[in-house]
């Protein structure tokens, strides 16, 4: 009610639009009361308002369900009406009571600087206010409001610590909510700047996309722990993966022992750790789009070797830019005969998880280019070449390097 009031203010003189939403749980008997309060209240003074029931499925955690719940409703409320900022009315002890559970849990940084004052769509303009002020404000202006009865009930991990914890720290310092207030802004200033440390780290060093999610382990060995755990996190969020402690060490310390290959996360998700990379593998990969090849005649170059390649051009008739298929078998360039395509890919390096989706250009079962690596013994110029051909591969390997055009010309 002191937001309602104190935003409503605001409008008057910014000439800014709001409209008052309020979600109705239907989990107390008083629900009503106070749906009417505010409705009441917006009725006498002009301000747009909407109801909105939702229904909370019975569950473990019932705070959280409804949480959950409140939010969606007031994001479609917003969209509905074509409202980009959502305001809510957390307070000074609002965000040390958050705090406290927060380190409780055992949470980060990210957990311990508590709520934001401003994120995404959510502004919570009083953050630091004391409760006190506004309860205050409220009797000032004789404007009514209506206490949620379930407040006292101390099963209820955040009631129990502001009506048990909090009192009895504030015997031992009565200034520590505000001191708390100034601690969130300063580690959330902290870990505005760690994230950034870590955009730019997994900027240079991983590779992100709907097919592939990786990161250099060479590079990663070398980070500090604290960052090592961040790349983590971030990776696996990737795949809406939201690690515990635990789990993120698990992985870690595997990643630096190099003790299995594959290591099991949620959701059937799991890391594979190569010599050089660490991949982030959903249960459903998906294959990543295949590039495009353009061919030229006569070669006027051998071609860089990776994206660009000179070959024997009546060897290369019915030749088709696929991926690897059962079967097919290569005779690398200088070799004394053929091998299977998998053994081969074995012998250059290339992960695991690239086989299945890396581009090659084949006759049949036989590979003729592997992108990015090496051609056969068949397709090579050589000196009875009578015709030769320059082909160029246009598109994206699963190691990240890409060709958009012009490469080795």
């Amino acid at each position: 009610m002191a937001l309602l009031y104190l935003i409503s203010k605001f409008q008057q003189h910014e000439k800014a639009y709001i409209h008052c939403v309020h979600v109705h749980h239907g989990l107390r008997d008083t629900a009503e009361r106070d749906a009417q309060c505010v409705s009441g209240y917006c009725r006498a003074h002009a301000i747009p308002f909407t109801l909105i029931r939702i229904d909370i499925a019975a569950g473990s955690n019932l705070e959280a369900a409804a949480r959950i719940e409140r939010y969606k409703a007031l994001r479609r409320a917003a969209a509905d009406n074509d409202i980009r900022l959502i305001a809510l009315a957390h307070h000074m002890e609002d965000q040390a009571e958050t705090m406290l559970m927060h380190l409780m849990y055992g949470a980060g940084m990210a957990g311990l600087s508590g709520m934001r004052e401003e994120l995404l769509d959510i502004w919570r303009p009083l953050l630091k206010v004391r409760r006190v002020e506004l309860l205050n404000l409220l009797r000032d202006r004789g404007i009514a409001w209506c206490e949620d009865e379930t407040n006292c009930d101390t099963r209820i991990t955040r009631n129990a610590i502001r009506l048990q914890l909090m009192p009895v720290m504030a015997g031992i310092y009565p200034g520590f909510i505000d001191r708390m207030a100034q601690t969130a802004d300063i580690l959330a200033d902290e870990e505005d700047a760690l994230r950034d440390h870590t955009h730019r780290w997994l900027n240079q060093n991983a590779h992100i996309s709907e097919s592939f999610c990786w990161f250099v382990k060479e590079q990663y060995l070398d980070a500090s722990v604290a960052l090592q755990r961040r790349v983590l996190r971030a990776m696996t969020q990737v795949r809406q993966l939201n690690l515990d402690f635990t789990q993120t060490e698990r992985l870690r310390r595997n990643i630096i022992a190099g003790t299995s290959k594959t290591v099991n996360l949620p959701s059937h998700c799991h890391a594979y750790v190569t010599d050089q990379r660490v991949h982030i593998i959903p249960p459903d990969p998906v294959s990543p789009p295949i590039g495009e090849v353009k061919v030229a005649y006569p070669a006027n170059s051998l071609g860089d070797g990776v994206f660009t390649q000179a070959f024997d051009a009546d060897m290369m008739s019915g030749a088709v830019l696929r991926h690897r298929q059962p079967g097919d078998s290569i005779h690398p360039l200088g070799a004394t005969g053929t091998q299977s395509l998998k053994q081969y890919m074995i012998d250059k390096r290339i992960d695991k998880p690239f086989r299945a989706a890396w581009p090659v250009l084949a006759v049949g079962d036989h590979v003729m280019w592997v992108i990015g690596y090496g051609i056969s013994q068949k397709g090579a110029v050589m000196a009875n070449s009578s015709r030769t051909c320059f082909i160029e591969y246009l598109g994206s390997l699963p190691d990240g390097r890409e060709n958009l055009g012009g490469a080795g010309r």
